[in-house]
């Protein structure tokens, strides 16, 4: 088993990231959900931050799929698809994909832990797709 290197202070980030739950610090002074974790909200500086659960809904905002790496922990995966999320309350995230999802389509983003490189990391994968829009 790898290790990830968590920071203590960022334990509400990593243990339910590992769990399969997207949480994320929400700044009580302006609103903004804060991506990836920080200490003070970039916007306003805030330290007046509340950890909630997100929705794993997200739309798809673009795709690609990666048919060449010099890495050897992407070749054995290729092609592989990826796609850029937009999550439900804001941040931006890139996720394993999905072959047929085109921008706009609404998916529910999993997280899982792989080990790479000797180190745990959060991977974000689509695993369900729905082609209705969050945005009209």
């Amino acid at each position: 088993m790898g290790t990830h290197g968590k920071h203590p202070k960022f334990s509400n980030w990593w243990d339910p990231l590992f769990r399969g739950q997207i949480r994320l610090p929400m700044c009580l002074s302006c609103e903004h959900t804060i991506y990836p974790p920080r200490e003070n909200c970039p916007l306003c500086l805030s330290d007046n931050l509340q950890w909630l659960i997100n929705s794993n809904l997200a739309t798809v905002l673009a795709t690609t799929t990666l048919h060449h790496s010099f890495e050897p922990e992407f070749q054995r995966r290729l092609p592989l698809s990826l796609a850029l999320l937009e999550l439900e309350t804001g941040p931006i995230v890139i996720a394993n994909g999905l072959p047929a999802l085109a921008p706009g389509d609404i998916v529910v983003a999993d997280v899982v832990k792989e080990t790479a490189g000797g180190f745990d990391v959060p991977v974000f994968r689509v695993f369900s797709l729905n082609r209705q829009s969050l945005h009209k």
